[in-house]
Parts: C-alpha cells; structure tokens; sequence
C-alpha cells in the first residue's frame, strides 16, 4: 500500500498539477488512514484490504477524537481520491469510498472591510523603501482581489502597464488575466523605480553579482519576482501576512485582517456597485460560481441592514410618530 501512495502523490504533481498544500494534506490524511489501517488490521494493510464499513468507522474515531467537519470532509475526499486512483489504475475493481457521505459543513460568509478602513490600511504606508513596497502589495491585493499565494507568485513580466492587466496563476496553475486599477499601477511604478532597486542590492554581494563570469543583475531586475522581502528574495505568503498585520494594527482597525480579507473586500464592493456575479466569479478565479455566490449573501445582509434603519416604516412595532 505504501508503494501505491507514493505513485498516488506522483500521480497529483504530474497529471493533476496539484498544489503543494494540497499534495502534503493528502499525504498526512492518508497517512494517517494508513496508522488506523494498521491498528484496526493488526498487520501492514494491503490496497485490497479496505471497504465500505472501515472507513465509516475511521471516520466515527474521527468525530470522537474532536477533529473539526472540515478536517473529517478533507480526509473523506484524500481517501476518495486516493482509491479513485487505484481503480483507475486497475489495482482494484472498484472504490470503497465511493459512497460515504461527506459531512455537512456550515459555510461561514467572509469577513469584509468597508471603503472608509480599505483607504486607512492603503494610505497607512510611509515612503521608506519598505514602505512603498508594502503600499505596492496592499494596493496590488485590494485592485485585483488575488489570493496571497498567487500574488507572491507574480513576476515583473507578469504585470502589463500599458493595457492595465496582471497574470495570474491560481489554484491547480490555472492562469486567468485579472485588471488592475490606476492607483494600484501607479504603486507599483513607484516601487518598481524607487523601491525594489534598493531591495535588490542586498542580494548583489561579491559572491552573487557574476555568474559564469557575466553581470547577472540585469536579467534580475527584469525578470524576477515582482515583491521582494528586506533580503532582496521573493517574499513569502507569510511575510505578506505579516505586512498586513503591522498596518490592521497601525491604523487600529476594528478586527484583524488577512490578505484574504482584502480579498472578500474586493469581491464584496464589487458586487455592492453592482458587478455582474459571473464577472466575479472570474475575476477571484473560482471554479463554481456556487463559490462566489456567498458573497450574495453579504450583499443581501448589506441590503437589509440599511433598509431596516433608514426605511420609515421598516420598524413595524414602533408606534407611528403623529
């Protein structure tokens, strides 16, 4: 068995395109499948030894042991697809996990920021050179309402100045083409000119300026990763997160943030003007527009809220005023 979760896990990079994070879920939730295999067999398990039944009861040591509905739901769709891949590989004649029931999950709406705490955060950088380049990342999450990952991801060649658009690459490494706002391009020329630069320098040591005897600062400064972090390296989604917090926390915002509360920001206001709900789901990258639809339900709640304290006669147990 252990054999075939490798190939499985092989199988998620190369045909599948799976993400990292995806890939080592897998690989614990299986593992640990593989741990209650053992336990419950009394030997190694083989790929032929599960069914209908044990897997129904991993799942009650599961909910007994307190893991969370979205922890047992991950590990019901790792074992799933683990299995799915055996049969389709012909190693076994048909899925045991088929037909267990995923537990339910209540779908919590995103939190959001209104325009008014948006503009504090993004004004809230200084013009330091660290300051610009986080201005630069604010500006860049709120425009275009991409995920952390996906923005330290972004190349300088992956930024279109002239027609106003950023490449992206999602889940899966979908690409999709996302606009990109005038203040947000006009944060990034300035970082680009002023900022970066000087990042990069803490790159171009004695050890680090030649390669192969050729200046290799050129072909950095055009094609390298767009944000960069104090050591002049790709920043990471952690370091994005951080800049977030220091800022929520600078201009004493009323809960903390996440880059991805940027993110349902962008969606949110988007639909609040009036943005077509197809139109969002591209631009977020979401594969099933029942994804997007949550934000509806901000909306809807958004809605109701100012009509019931501005409408006259919303407050039906209010005396009328004579």
């Amino acid at each position: 068995m252990q054999s075939r979760v490798s190939e499985f896990l092989q199988y998620l990079v190369v045909e599948r395109n799976a993400s990292s994070h995806t890939i080592t879920s897998y690989q614990h939730d299986i593992s640990r499948f593989y741990s209650f295999l053992e336990d419950a067999l009394g030997r190694e398990p083989d790929i032929q030894d599960c069914d209908v039944h044990l897997i129904r009861d991993y799942l009650a040591r599961l909910t007994k042991a307190g893991y969370a509905r979205t922890t047992i739901a991950r590990s019901i769709a790792a074992i799933r697809s683990f299995y799915r891949f055996l049969a389709l590989r012909g190693y076994i004649t048909k899925n045991p996990a088929k037909n267990v029931t995923t537990p339910k999950i209540a779908r919590r709406l995103p939190r959001y920021v209104n325009i008014n705490e948006i503009s504090a955060l993004l004004e809230a950088p200084d013009q330091s050179t660290l300051g610009l380049r986080d201005r630069a990342i604010l500006e860049t999450l709120y425009a275009t309402g991409l995920r952390v990952s996906e923005l330290v991801r972004l190349d300088i060649q992956d930024l279109d100045f002239r027609v106003g658009y950023v490449r992206a690459f999602g889940k899966g490494s979908k690409e999709r083409i996302v606009p990109i706002g005038r203040k947000a391009l006009s944060a990034l020329e300035r970082y680009l000119r002023e900022s970066r630069p000087s990042l990069l320098e803490a790159r171009w040591d004695a050890g680090s300026r030649t390669k192969g005897g050729k200046d290799v600062r050129h072909g950095l400064e055009l094609d390298g990763a767009l944000f960069l972090n104090k050591f002049g390296q790709r920043i990471s989604t952690r370091g994005v997160e951080r800049i977030v917090d220091k800022y929520v926390l600078l201009t004493s915002q009323r809960f903390s943030m996440s880059p991805h509360t940027l993110r349902h920001s962008f969606a949110t206001h988007l639909l609040e003007a009036g943005a077509d709900l197809r139109a969002v789901q591209e631009l977020l990258g979401h594969a099933n527009i029942s994804t997007t639809q949550i934000y509806t339900h901000i909306t809807t709640d958004r809605l109701r809220e100012v009509y019931m304290r501005s409408h006259p006669r919303a407050h039906l147990n209010e005396p009328e005023k004579k």
